[in-house]
């Protein structure tokens, strides 16, 4: 008896040496350069309608992104605009700027035509407006061409689509005309889904917090509530800011989504795997705005917001799916031997808590950062009639 008491206290001993030195590295790496937000996307939307010869084109950019993007614009639509290009039959389109506007949520609207020669070639777009933009914006564009619409979602590396002209498209194959539609309405809403599983699978944070969850070991069950409770919290949360009923600032949430990463490595060193689930769903609840920045820059219209939201929401599950399946394999695999469980999973969870430190006090000090007005992120009009930043 006497035996296993100086074992089992030798092991306390040793999770609390770990737990503090896991503080201690924190400390030390706080000097580290760090990125305080891993989670903004963006998202612009457009409309390209076909008018006779022309091609009326409106985009609506987040008031932020409009300022790295379009920044020699001015309130009275003056400026140059050469962000899209349109081409027929490998010739330019002509294009003039009609005017831009302020909308509501924060918006930027463009207004542009196109002109191009008479011909029954397709029109071919591109959006050099990307390259200006986040590596992982995405642009929504709906196509109008006569009775045939599609849709489209962009990126940097997919930054072209074509308009069929009306005369060109099918008038009397209707069946053909509805099956197009279809098909690019699932490929349009199939690209909200990718977007959310390249979101979870790019977010650190979050994987590292479900790296930390393996990590502690129990039942399939109590891993299981404890996901369960996580996955649940962070959709209501997704839905409530990016619907908007409830936007709490990333000044607060960002740090948080770090202190929840250090707090549940440390836990790791004093499992209480039954009250897993009563920690992980109030985490859950902060992820799930955390998920929501990668929509905050967003400028859909109200109609569509439902939609992208459950396709995205659809895609961050499949993708926290897929890596807990991997993670759980390996993991399980490897408690098998006894060195893991002795030494690797402390160390492990000690790095977990490190890097989670790291996180909380970088975005703290960016933030505070934010907060001088050094880095803001409003937009306005200045004096000269151009857009500028401005700190509210």
């Amino acid at each position: 008896m006497h035996r296993c008491d100086s074992i089992e206290h030798r092991a306390k001993r040793a999770a609390f040496r770990a737990a503090w030195a896991s503080i201690l590295a924190g400390a030390a790496l706080l000097l580290v350069p760090t990125a305080a937000h891993a989670h903004a996307i963006g998202l612009s939307r457009g409309e390209y309608r076909v008018t006779g010869e022309d091609l009326d084109v409106t985009l609506v950019l987040a008031r932020a992104e409009a300022t790295a993007a379009v920044p020699d614009l001015d309130a009275n639509g003056r400026g140059t605009f050469d962000k899209v290009r349109v081409t027929a039959a490998a010739a330019d389109c002509a294009g003039t700027l009609v005017g831009t506007s302020l909308t509501e949520q924060d918006g930027f609207e463009i207004r542009a035509r196109y002109r191009c020669p008479p011909s029954d070639a397709p029109w071919t777009v591109t959006l050099p407006l990307l390259d200006d933009l986040s590596h992982g914006h995405r642009h929504a564009a709906h196509v109008v061409g006569g009775t045939v619409t599609s849709d489209h979602l962009l990126s940097r590396s997919h930054a072209t689509f074509t308009v069929e002209r009306p005369a060109a498209a099918p008038t009397s194959r209707a069946a053909s005309t509805t099956t197009a539609s279809t098909a690019s309405a699932i490929a349009h809403w199939g690209g909200f889904v990718g977007m959310g599983m390249e979101h979870i699978l790019s977010g650190y944070d979050h994987l590292l917090f479900l790296l930390a969850l393996v990590l502690a070991g129990g039942t399939i069950r109590s891993l299981a509530l404890a996901v369960t409770s996580f996955t649940v919290a962070h959709s209501v949360t997704l839905a409530l800011a990016v619907l908007g009923f409830v936007v709490p600032s990333a000044r607060w949430i960002e740090p948080a989504i770090a202190l929840s990463v250090a707090y549940v490595g440390l836990e790791n060193f004093f499992p209480r795997r039954l009250a897993r689930p009563w920690v992980t769903f109030p985490f859950g609840l902060v992820h799930g705005f955390g998920f929501a920045g990668a929509l905050d820059e967003i400028a859909l219209s109200r109609s569509e917001v439902p939609w992208a939201l459950l396709s995205f929401n659809v895609g961050v599950e499949l993708g926290q799916l897929a890596w807990m399946i991997a993670l759980g394999l390996l993991v399980a695999h490897l408690r098998r031997r006894p060195w893991f469980v002795r030494r690797a999973v402390p160390v492990m969870s000690a790095l977990i808590v490190a890097i989670g430190l790291v996180w909380f006090v970088g975005r703290l000090h960016v933030q505070a950062i934010d907060f001088r007005g050094v880095a803001c992120a409003g937009v306005g009009w200045s004096q000269q009639g151009t857009i500028s930043t401005w700190c509210g």
